[in-house]
């Protein structure tokens, strides 16, 4: 199976879309969030709405973000500790979240929503995203 190597583990993705809160997603999507209402159907430069409260663009909406995790249909069995899940023998598909520019269904405009799809897969609204670890703090 291909591999992500680069992308977020999926738990960490979540961690960082919430951003220490507890709901699901902004009371106010339109702030924060590119998507089928305000896109005019175009990806958007990144920015172009609020960032949420880690200071982060764009978790929600304008593109799905692959993460390195492989797609399971649950959560049983994952790991515990946040690292990516690696492993599974029924489904070739990793996980993207976030909904993107032309995500209509606002069941996919939450942090806790996925899906699944191949990453052989190429479409214009799926992409990753470029995170950079500072070195010696």
């Amino acid at each position: 199976m291909a591999t992500l190597t680069g992308c977020l583990p999926e738990a960490e993705w979540e961690y960082v879309c919430r951003a220490g809160a507890t709901e699901d997603r902004p009371a106010d999507l339109n702030l924060i969030a590119q998507y089928k209402n305000n896109s005019n159907n175009y990806v958007q430069p990144v920015g172009m709405r609020r960032a949420n409260a880690f200071q982060i663009y764009d978790m929600l909406g304008n593109v799905w973000e692959w993460c390195e995790d492989v797609f399971h249909l649950n959560y049983e069995g994952a790991p515990a500790d946040g690292s990516p899940w690696l492993t599974n023998d029924e489904l070739s598909q990793r996980v993207k979240r976030g909904g993107s520019f032309i995500t209509r269904n606002f069941d996919f405009l939450r942090c806790s929503a996925r899906a699944g799809q191949t990453i052989d897969d190429r479409d214009v609204e799926t992409g990753f995203r470029v995170v950079a670890t500072v070195r010696g703090q």
